[in-house]
């Protein structure tokens, strides 16, 4: 055996705390409304006056899309996960720079683009003859 490989740490298989899945695609309409509904309580109570110029690029018709729906229940959770927690260690702290500087930027980066050209948020023109 390489005596290099000896001096590595051991690799850190602990799994991430469960949460439930998703159920936007569910067949039952009562479960679809709550799931939705529980977004967008936390992108008006968190997302929206917590992240600036970030939560400003959220379209309106954010909760018509599924894109968004899913990109927003993976920042809604991971946002859970990493602030809700009885104390702070530094491996949180690492995680919570991540969320901040790479993972949120990103799936702002895809609502952005999902809602641009959809055509729910357009103006309807008006016809002058």
């Amino acid at each position: 055996m390489d005596p290099r490989r000896r001096q590595l740490p051991p690799l850190d298989l602990t799994p991430w705390p469960t949460t439930r899945p998703p159920r936007y695609c569910s067949n039952s309409p009562t479960t679809t409304t709550s799931s939705v509904a529980r977004l967008q309580a936390w992108v008006e109570q968190v997302y929206r006056p917590g992240y600036g110029h970030l939560a400003a690029t959220l379209a309106p018709c954010w909760s018509s899309h599924d894109l968004c729906l899913y990109g927003l229940d993976i920042l809604s959770d991971l946002w859970s996960v990493l602030y809700l927690q009885p104390e702070r260690t530094p491996r949180t702290l690492y995680a919570q720079a991540e969320y901040q500087a790479r993972i949120l930027p990103a799936l702002a980066a895809q609502l952005v683009t999902e809602t641009s050209g959809c055509g729910h948020t357009l103006p309807r023109l008006r016809r002058t003859s």
